[in-house]
């Protein structure tokens, strides 16, 4: 009975040490869960002479004799071998000694506990691990009992190269798509930038991301810190294929949407990586081209086409981005498996590489849903320091000489042929809406955004069309809102007058159209067409005009859209004049011509009679008797007197 006792007290002991070790968090990383040996965290790199310290969690009994050692093998040839059953043979121990290291003396009360292993490249009498060459060294720690092994776990060693100047680094990229919903989450991400200030990752946010941003002032402004100034790029608002796009020439959509979703960014005060697109659709080299045109250099891919069934190219003018699927899966959630000992596995893996390949390696990306983001720490924490492997931002990834070439495929995988023209209909009259709106109701943004809506990839054909059809059916409603009151007549009392036009506006807002006149009898002042400004409701505007006849003068009223492609209404007014054109010039006329006649007439007159005086002064008269000269003279003066 006793016994049983103190095998229940003393099971009871070992669960709650257990529940402590594994609650344990410390330098950030927290213990793996789980029955067994754990690593918490270990040395990423290993100086020629320095020393492999791991953090370990142990959970299991600890007796007066529990040991623990390590065993390290020789070093990794092939990448394939990190995770393969070790085949060599042990090529240190430590302790190297016949003294075992006891755990007890290295475990506290937390259940976690540093392991070190000090190396040398160098013969030399001392405990240190011999390690003449640079390379990855498997290393397997064990805990025994007297009896046998407890519990074993396997990680690897990265040896640096004796001399700073031979390390030559393999260049990384990290990508880290958020999401808003099934993966990597702003509420994960950020606190992953703040320990990471300076690491060039590419931030690439997903669909519903941005409106979250622009909703959650805390949350923009806990991620805009974070970023801390690095550049971030976004999927468009909606999935669009833009070879398809290309193929019916239409690359305007594609630079909407990239503008759109741009806008909203620099809005939030993100900064913007402009030349960089999130690609979820193959390219044909129309789609390539139309992409270079708008400014990208590179587009990433996460499943490349297959060669079978089409020709392949190299696209010019592009690079393409290729996340490593495969690196980036052993990143994943996984039950059976510590994350931080998978990352530091993956570090081995980029390690072996580097002595044979060092082409850019690009992790993360989509793959990255449901990551371990212990592993994505240590993984980090790794690219930071000096190292075999390097932190480089995308464009050093995606440099000459060291991008996947991108392949092209012959056709796009959307069809908008069959809705090729029902779509040019419909963006011409949007061009027209552009003219016709000024403020109130839908806008002519709306629109756009509706197009690009009806062109996601996510609708089928029928889908497609429907919507299509609903846009236009929208935009008539709109156009349809202006109308002319009927049968109008005016009566002038004078030539030249006011009349007043009615134009009826049941739109939601203030619109811009053109009137146009006709009539042969009638004249315009202000010439026969006219853009005017119709706000709601009924409007009435004064046109000038200038009567030609008495009596009735019908006059046609047209109503178009600003840019005279739509009519939108018609009506004629009967204007009937009661003033005599032109009786008023007619009899000024008449009195400045007698005026004239009068003014002429009298003139002659006066310079006549002056000539006359002047000859009977000079004397001139022939001679004749007194008389006869007296009775001239008197002639003349009389003459003149009259």
């Amino acid at each position: 009975m006793i016994v049983r006792h103190i095998r229940v007290v003393a099971a009871l002991v070992l669960a709650i040490a257990a529940t402590i070790a594994s609650s344990i968090q410390p330098e950030s990383h927290a213990a793996a869960q789980g029955t067994g040996l754990q690593v918490v965290s270990q040395t990423p790199y290993v100086a020629a002479d320095g020393t492999f310290s791991v953090t370990l969690a142990w959970d299991g009994p600890v007796g007066l004799d529990t040991t623990i050692s390590a065993k390290i093998y020789g070093a990794i040839a092939d990448e394939a071998a990190v995770s393969a059953p070790i085949l060599g043979e042990v090529l240190n121990r430590y302790p190297s000694s016949e003294e075992p290291l006891l755990l007890r003396t290295t475990i506290n009360s937390t259940r976690v506990f540093n392991f070190d292993i000090p190396i040398r490249s160098f013969t030399a009498n001392d405990e240190r691990v011999l390690l003449s060459d640079p390379g990855v060294y498997p290393v397997e720690i064990e805990i025994r009992e007297p009896d046998g092994p407890v519990s074993t776990i396997r990680t690897h060693l990265i040896r640096l190269p004796t001399e700073t100047a031979e390390i030559v680094s393999l260049p990384t990229n990290v990508v880290l798509n958020v999401s808003s919903a099934d993966g990597l989450e702003l509420s994960e991400v950020i606190p992953i930038l703040e320990r990471h200030p300076s690491m060039p990752v590419l931030i690439v946010l997903e669909e519903g991301v941005i409106p979250q941003l622009e909703t959650d002032d805390e949350l923009r402004d806990a991620f805009r810190a974070a970023l801390a100034g690095r550049p971030l790029t976004a999927v468009p608002d909606f999935d669009l294929d833009p070879s398809a796009l290309a193929e019916i020439d239409q690359p305007e959509i594609y630079a909407a949407a990239l503008s759109s979703t741009r806008q909203r960014l620099d809005d939030l005060g993100l900064t913007v990586n402009e030349s960089v697109l999130p690609l979820n659709a193959n390219l044909t080299s129309t789609g390539a081209r139309m992409l270079t045109d708008l400014g990208i250099e590179i587009v990433m891919e996460y499943a490349l086409p297959s060669t079978a069934g089409g020709s392949v190219e190299v696209g010019e003018g592009l690079r393409v981005l290729t996340i490593d699927q495969r690196r980036t899966l052993q990143l994943r959630q996984s039950d059976d498996s510590n994350g931080v000992l998978r990352a530091h596995e993956l570090l081995a893996e980029l390690a072996v590489r580097q002595r044979s390949d060092r082409s850019p390696v690009v992790i993360g990306g989509d793959e990255l849903r449901s990551v371990d983001l212990n592993a994505l720490d240590v993984l980090l924490d790794a690219l930071e320091q000096p190292g075999l492997v390097e932190a480089v931002d995308v464009n050093t990834a995606t440099g000459s000489g060291t991008a996947t070439p991108l392949r092209l495929v012959e056709r796009p995988a959307q069809d908008l042929l069959v809705i090729e023209d029902d779509l040019d209909a419909l963006l011409a009259d949007m061009e027209t809406y552009r003219s016709f709106y000024v403020a109130g109701g839908v806008s002519p943004d709306q629109f756009d955004q509706g197009v690009v809506a009806s062109l996601a990839r996510a609708l089928n054909q029928d889908e497609r069309a429907r919507e299509i059809g609903r846009l236009r059916a929208q935009l008539g409603d709109q156009f349809e809102s202006i109308s002319l009151l009927d049968g109008q007549s005016v009566t002038l009392a004078a030539n030249t007058a006011s009349i007043p036009i009615a134009v009826n506006n049941e739109g939601a807002g203030t619109r811009q159209v053109m009137l146009r006149f006709q009539s042969d009898r009638i004249e315009i002042t202000d010439g026969l067409s006219q853009i005017v400004e119709v706000g709601q409701g009924q409007q009435t505007i004064d046109v000038d005009v200038e009567t030609k006849s008495l009596g009735l003068s019908p006059l046609n009223i047209e109503v178009w859209t600003a840019d005279g492609r739509t009519q939108l209404a018609s009506t004629q007014y009967r204007v009937r004049s009661t003033a005599i054109p032109g009786l008023g010039f007619l009899l000024s006329g008449a009195a400045l011509g007698f005026l004239i006649i009068w003014w002429i007439l009298s003139i002659s007159r006066a310079r006549r009679d002056r000539r006359a005086a002047d000859e009977a002064e000079s004397g001139d008269l022939p001679d004749s008797s007194d008389g006869e000269r007296g009775d001239r003279v008197a002639e003349t003066e009389q003459r003149t007197s009259g």
